[in-house]
């Protein structure tokens, strides 16, 4: 087996091995693993070209097909409110996307307007903040650089969107 996926409980000392899907191993994917509290099922996410869905306990993965391009910004993304989380770069910009793993729908989650962001997309990462998304970027400009940690108050609501932290270099 290629490049299997693990899901483990260290803390009982039990793991479990994925039989392999569709998705090629030497392709460009993103998985993740997350819960969803109201169908209390344990999904793990394949995303390329298409999503491959492996719920625990099915024993077999499904397949989803129409789903959102995207170039991913890294391999790594964050789970919150019941939905995965990736900072996505499209062609004619960024767009923080998720996939809610109740109803398995892809969503569009508005960024915050910030100057650092949007000249940072490759210094950025999800994360969360309490129980909330938060998006941290670090901005590199001509002689400084700032770095700013944002927090979604109210999910989905771009208007929630708050500046918590903001650290700036040093003045000469």
């Amino acid at each position: 087996m290629a490049n299997p996926i693990y899901i483990s409980n260290p803390i009982a000392g039990d793991y479990l091995t994925l039989p392999n899907g569709e998705t090629k191993p030497d392709g460009q994917f993103v998985s993740m693993f997350g819960f969803s509290p109201k169908t209390k099922q344990y999904k793990v996410v394949k995303y390329s070209d298409f999503v491959e869905i492996y719920t625990l306990g099915s024993g077999g993965w499904r397949r989803i097909e129409h789903v959102p391009p995207a170039r991913h910004r890294s391999l790594f993304g964050t789970f919150v409110n019941g939905a995965l989380h990736w900072l996505v770069k499209l062609p004619n910009g960024s767009v923080l996307r998720s996939f809610d793993l109740e109803n398995e729908q892809f969503r569009a989650i508005p960024l915050p307007s910030s100057r650092v962001y949007y000249a940072s997309f490759k210094r950025s990462n999800l994360g969360i903040f309490g129980d909330c998304l938060s998006l941290s970027s670090i901005g590199m400009y001509a002689s400084d650089w700032d770095i700013e940690i944002w927090v979604m108050k109210e999910y989905g609501v771009k208007e929630s969107w708050t500046k918590q932290l903001v650290i700036k270099s040093p003045s000469p």
